[in-house]
């Protein structure tokens, strides 16, 4: 793979005409990089040849006035394009923030099951003994430092997701 800074060396090494190199920087595909036309100024020539082989008809075809850069069509073009590329981001975003509904309730129902085995332990096996021989207002001391404990227990366990 050649990395070419400029039009006028590309056309050098590969001997392709400039106004053809010109036309491709033009064109819409130059806007992502994917013919090869980096905004940078670069040219890669891997996606370059390959791109200019599967439009080289288009390029022949095209008029200066069609697609000269500050005509109304080549803008048309440019806009279409980066809209298209846009809306593409976006739908990938929205796929890696969205939820899987079944993946979603499986986990909801594994989270439930070990917190309700979780406050069995707690509250059936681990507390009785601790209150035994308490009054009332020292139970409640307990219990709520009881429930504290737990919530603790939760959120750590929460803390450890990515």
């Amino acid at each position: 793979m050649a990395v070419f800074t400029s039009q006028k060396q590309c056309s050098q090494v590969l001997g392709i005409p400039i106004d053809i190199l010109k036309k491709a920087r033009r064109h819409p595909d130059a806007v992502g990089g994917i013919n090869g036309m980096m905004v940078s100024g670069q040219i890669y020539s891997d996606r370059l040849i390959p791109w200019l082989e599967k439009h080289k008809e288009e390029l022949s075809q095209q008029t200066t006035t069609d697609n000269k850069e500050g005509s109304l069509t080549y803008w048309k073009t440019v806009l279409t394009k980066a809209k298209a590329l846009v809306a593409e981001i976006e739908l990938e975003e929205a796929q890696r923030n969205s939820l899987n509904l079944q993946d979603t309730k499986a986990l909801l129902k594994k989270i439930s099951t070990a917190q309700s085995a979780m406050l069995i332990s707690k509250l059936v096996h681990e507390t009785p003994p601790r209150l035994l021989g308490l009054d009332i207002t020292k139970m409640s001391v307990v219990m709520q430092q009881v429930a504290r404990e737990v919530c603790e227990l939760f959120q750590n366990e929460i803390d450890k997701w990515h």
